[in-house]
């Protein structure tokens, strides 16, 4: 890597941290009343995610990432043992099982 270039998985300090969380609470208090309260009510991981979602900053592929968390109860794991094959996300849901090679 050249000097110039910036590591882009260096460790973040406590205050640029503290700087991130303040600017997504002022995101989320921007928020009408009924996203602010859907957005706190998802778990800290994965907030961010669907602070994005909520603001339109998401791709599509991240927003059905986020309604399936949000459906499954925020465990990933599940997710790809979704089992709502009337879901019009099914096939789209991340996490699923790696197809069989064919023979």
């Amino acid at each position: 890597m050249s000097s110039g270039t910036q590591n882009p998985f260096k460790a973040i300090t406590a205050a640029e941290r503290r700087e991130i969380d303040r600017t997504r609470d002022e995101e989320i208090e921007g928020l009408p009343e009924h996203l602010r309260l859907r957005v706190k009510a998802v778990p800290a991981p994965q907030r961010a995610l669907h602070l994005r979602v909520v603001t339109g900053k998401a791709s599509a592929r991240l927003a059905i990432k986020a309604f399936c968390q949000e459906c499954i109860g925020f465990d990933n794991a599940e997710i790809g043992r979704c089992s709502a094959r009337s879901c019009r996300l099914w096939s789209l849901r991340p996490y699923q099982p790696k197809a069989a090679p064919a023979d």
